[in-house]
């Protein structure tokens, strides 16, 4: 007999291929069949949600796309129309990867419903079944934080089975309700996950790390710096010696990310297809503006692994492990959702907007990630280059302007910079400055819902401009 997590994964991938994942009939099938009985089928119905969140969309390669090629760290230069849209901002309600994006967030969140919903019932050790409904309840709170700061305004769907008319009746949820449930979901996890966990398993502290980045996205510092808190006072997690190693399969398991989606042989990753050139297996239809560069020290221990140049084009080779994967292609290095160094970098930026200027411990969190970036482990031996002096004298703007020059190539192609840019208003200026053929304008503050969704819901709103 299959077992239920590859059915329930088989049935939502087939879904979210389908026309329109909310209103799929044989999402019901899930609730009719009898499964939920045994600790197995609880366990089976966790790893589906962690099966599903390989999937294109939800930290797959339409994630990526979407995320990069909207902000200013990505240029397409391929065939494929849906994905240079995304590239120019010319994109609409009927682009394929935004849709991607979107139905595998909500089969992440049906699928985390099915668990929240079903597994109390079931008999299984008491402190186990604690730990499943709490893994379950940090990825509907990740899920649902990305589809709000992607597309504002959507349907909050919190049970697992719903009726036929209730499918067609969904409404959108406010913002500031998405935002609460995310919330409600990871204080959750916080108190009910262990402190710590096996590798590719959320923490108490991920799921602290989930609320201080949801809250710093809202520009809500006090309690965005009272969670990164949590995190940095744990002692758990360090920054590694050499910003390369993180992205390396014999170091996947390290004390710098928090949280990361695994990958394996039997599940390879393959974001290097699309960013590697030619030359390493790569597409080569995706490159860095290299005015997104100015200003970066070339010795900047990030620069040179992040990158490479070939014929005046740089491509990114952060995820490329040139030992062991050396002709590049799919990769099972891990992605990273969530590491350490973002913590110190929220940090520090909360500490400065909260007392309109640096504090002596804003200037210690973003030069721990500067000093970093200075070493460079050669032959087994942590070279430390004489280059990013230590920040000091800033005021309120210098030290914003210093601390984003840090994140944009800290997280290149990590999937942060789009929604750092949103937060701050700089997206229609710097999508401009390394694309002049683009036409940003205040709509990509928000990606379309989907069209086959508003086609089936007349009465929802779709985002401003689409």
């Amino acid at each position: 007999m299959r077992s239920l997590a590859y059915f329930i994964v088989f049935l939502l991938i087939c879904i979210t291929g389908c026309k329109d994942f909310l209103h799929e009939e044989n999402l019901s099938y899930l609730d009719e069949i009898d499964f939920y009985k045994t600790s197995e089928d609880a366990e089976n119905a966790l790893n589906a949600i962690y099966n599903l969140l390989d999937d294109q969309g939800a930290y797959g390669a339409s994630y990526w796309r979407v995320k990069g090629l909207a902000s200013d760290e990505g240029l397409y230069e391929g065939n494929f129309s849906d994905i240079a849209t995304l590239a120019n901002a010319s994109y609409g309600p009927s682009n394929s990867e935004i849709k991607n994006v979107w139905s595998s967030f909500y089969a992440v969140a049906y699928a985390s419903n099915i668990v929240i919903e079903k597994v109390p019932s079931i008999e299984m050790d008491s402190a186990r079944k604690v730990v499943v409904l709490a893994e379950a309840k940090f990825f509907r709170g990740l899920a649902y934080m990305e589809l709000q700061r992607l597309f504002n305004e959507v349907p909050l769907m919190l049970d697992a089975p719903f009726s036929d008319s209730e499918k067609y009746l969904l409404p959108q949820s406010n913002k500031v309700s998405i935002q609460q449930q995310v919330v409600t979901d990871l204080e959750h996890a916080v108190t009910s996950l262990p402190l710590s966990s096996a590798w590719g398993r959320p923490n108490s502290y991920a799921a602290a790390a989930l609320l201080s980045r949801m809250y710093f996205l809202n520009q809500d510092c006090a309690q965005a710096k009272k969670w990164a808190m949590v995190v940095i006072n744990s002692t758990a997690y360090s920054l590694e010696s050499d910003v390369n190693s993180l992205f390396k399969n014999l170091n996947d398991v390290n004390n710098e990310t928090i949280f990361a989606i695994t990958r394996s042989a039997n599940n390879l990753g393959n974001i290097n297809e699309d960013l590697l050139p030619p030359s390493l297996g790569g597409s080569g239809n995706y490159r860095v503006p290299s005015s997104f560069l100015t200003n970066f020290d070339s010795l900047d221990r990030r620069i040179e692994v992040f990158l490479t140049e070939e014929d005046d084009r740089y491509y990114v080779t952060k995820f490329w492990d040139e030992i062991n994967e050396s002709d590049g292609g799919t990769t099972s290095v891990d992605f990273p959702i969530i590491r350490f160094a973002d913590i110190l970098l929220m940090y520090a930026e909360c500490e400065n907007e909260i007392n309109n200027g640096p504090t002596a411990e804003a200037y210690s969190a973003v030069n721990l990630v500067r000093a970093r970036a200075r070493q460079a482990l050669v032959n087994e031996v942590l070279e430390v280059r004489d280059i990013l002096p230590d920040l000091v004298g800033l005021d309120y703007d210098t030290f914003v302007e210093a601390l984003h020059h840090e994140r944009k190539i800290e997280f290149l192609w990590e999937g942060l910079r789009w929604a750092d840019l949103v937060k701050k208003e700089w997206l229609i200026d710097a999508v401009s400055k390394v694309k002049p053929t683009a036409v940003p304008s205040a709509r990509n503050y928000y990606f379309p819902i989907p069209l086959f969704e508003m086609e089936l819901h007349p009465d929802w709103s779709q985002n401003a401009g689409y």
